[in-house]
């Protein structure tokens, strides 16, 4: 009792409220982190749809498709974004990030045929990790993060050469 008493004055402290009012104030402290992870989640659409749009307008035509290729900064989340690309038809995304760790994407409209899986093998050879997934979205990770510019750099290429072959 005296463990949980401790624990209890404790949490009190921290929650800066008297003792009898810890589990309302904690209650009150989740239903509020809910709500801040809803409102984040809303933003983080709307941001990927800003983002989205400008990368759409700056995208590379190869065979009629829109090649999108980006390099994620901190703070974009690389999936979430290559998700809203992608959910739009005639597009093919690549997208990296270097930091935290070494991240890339190669993502494809549903009415695009192109395997997004050897794409990124390819992709990943030039920074030494490895990937996988489904034909239209596959992932990748591992490897050399200074060297994420340069395998974005021959994305290109490697899609180019990927949408000839189809």
């Amino acid at each position: 009792m005296q463990s949980d008493r401790a624990c209890i004055d404790q949490l009190a402290d921290c929650m800066m409220v008297p003792r009898e009012s810890v589990v309302p104030a904690a209650l009150r402290m989740v239903a509020d982190l809910k709500d801040e992870r809803k409102r984040i989640e809303s933003m983080t659409a709307r941001l990927n749809e800003s983002m989205a749009e400008s990368l759409l307008a700056k995208a590379e035509d190869v065979s009629g498709l829109k090649l999108i290729v980006h390099q994620a900064q901190e703070g974009e989340d690389v999936l979430s974004l290559i998700t809203t690309l992608i959910s739009r038809p005639g597009v093919i995304a690549v997208v990296g990030a270097a930091e935290p760790s070494v991240k890339l994407i190669v993502g494809r409209s549903q009415d695009v045929s192109m395997d997004a899986r050897p794409v990124l093998k390819e992709i990943m050879k030039q920074v030494g990790g490895g990937g996988g997934g489904k034909p239209d979205l596959a992932q990748g990770g591992g490897g050399d993060p200074s060297k994420v510019p340069q395998a974005l750099a021959a994305a290109s290429g490697i899609v180019r050469a990927a949408a000839a072959s189809q």
